[in-house]
């Protein structure tokens, strides 16, 4: 599935260490402001308004260099994946694909949607890896029609934000959505390939009540299945793990392919 030089590691490690020395100049740069407020500004009043301005102005930049950080170790994450690929997984169930619906439904999984480009099936599972605090997880499985160009579309997107919207509204507490995308292809092309790579780590977050428990970190594998060959093929590592949650989703991969 390709191969990762050490470049792609050393560019990643400097960003990382660049945006951390930024952040630590700005925090030092706010302590100095609020010490030189503290010595020469005599009013009391100006002296609350600029420790206000400073203290929203530190607020927003600890949420900016948060987002920045999730996306380098996001990114971490898929290069260490690209850098141990796995093998081709042979295919069982996924052989009879006309089928396969049957076989996601008798596991548990119920069908959302459903049109000429694609399928989707979800179930709601207890997280079983948190011990404390342990919430839900949401399973989705979406099914692309082999003459679907790449494996994202948009109205998929819209459809798995129905679902989880539609579970916080039952106030079903969840922080984890593990999606499996599939589809039979008749050629492994470099195009193929890079698509089928394109696996994504995320954090969302539901800005309407601004509650943590309303966090779901969103993991996303895309799996080609070869027919001519009958096997599965998709980025993943079978000797590195960026976390038990994904170590649970290649799992359940390999127990539906």
């Amino acid at each position: 599935m390709g191969v990762v030089s050490m470049n792609d590691v050393k560019r990643i490690n400097r960003q990382f260490l660049g945006t951390l020395i930024t952040f630590i100049l700005f925090l030092l740069a706010a302590v100095s402001a609020v010490i030189v407020t503290n010595i020469f500004m005599q009013d009391e009043a100006w002296q609350y308004l600029v420790y206000f301005v400073i203290m929203i102005l530190v607020l927003l930049v600890v949420i900016m260099f948060k987002n920045k950080f999730d996306q380098l170790t996001n990114i971490s994450y898929i290069i260490k994946i690209r850098s141990n690929p796995g093998e081709p997984l042979p295919m069982h169930h996924t052989k009879l694909w006309d089928r396969y619906p049957f076989f996601l439904k008798e596991k548990g999984f119920t069908q959302y949607a459903f049109d000429q480009k694609h399928m989707i099936f979800y179930r709601v599972i207890q997280d079983q890896i948190k011990k404390i605090f342990r919430k839900h997880m949401i399973e989705v499985v979406v099914l692309l029609d082999p003459h679907c160009d790449g494996f994202y579309l948009e109205q998929v997107d819209n459809e798995i934000q129905q679902i989880q919207q539609k579970h916080l509204k039952e106030r079903i507490k969840m922080d984890r959505m593990l999606i499996t995308q599939i589809k039979p292809i008749q050629d492994l092309s470099d195009k193929t390939k890079e698509e089928i790579k394109e696996i994504i780590f995320l954090k969302t977050k539901d800005l309407s009540l601004f509650l943590r428990s309303n966090t779901t970190i969103i993991s996303t594998i895309n799996i080609g299945l070869y027919q001519p060959t009958s096997t599965a093929v998709m980025l993943y590592s079978e000797t590195y793990s960026p976390s038990l949650y994904y170590t649970h989703h290649i799992n359940e991969i390999k127990s539906m392919i």
